[in-house]
Parts: C-alpha cells; structure tokens; sequence
C-alpha cells in the first residue's frame, strides 16, 4: 500500500529571523530539502501563509507568520 498523504512542514518565524528571505529561511530550518528545491515548491504554489498563497521565493519573512509549505 502507498501512503499519498501530503507531507505539511508548519513553521514559525522568530523575532530574530524577520527579513530573510523566505527561501533562504525554509531551506535552513529544513535540512533534508535543498534551497533550490525549496525555491521549486515556493514557485509551484507548494507554499501558504495564514491560508494564502506565496509564490515569490525572495519575499521577506515576517515575525510572527506562520508558514505551512506542502513538500
């Protein structure tokens, strides 16, 4: 049998993190995905923030943004 449940990564910015960019950010906080495959998930809509969709990889984290990126 083959599990097709998705696999949701939730994360929560820091005070500390706010600006990086939030490509750059997932791929630290993720250490088995690469940047550019995180920057690929971004692009394809992979990505939401309080339930709305990013699509810009160089976009700017916001302290306090929940982050919920579907790998």
């Amino acid at each position: 049998m083959n599990d097709t449940t998705p696999d949701i990564r939730t994360l929560n910015v820091d005070d500390e993190q706010q600006g990086e960019r939030l490509d750059r950010w997932l791929a630290n906080a993720l250490d088995d995905l690469s940047r550019s495959r995180v920057k690929a998930l971004i692009e394809d809509g992979q990505l939401s923030c309080n339930g709305a969709v990013l699509t810009d990889p160089s976009a700017k984290i916001a302290a306090g943004q929940t982050y919920a990126l579907t790998v």
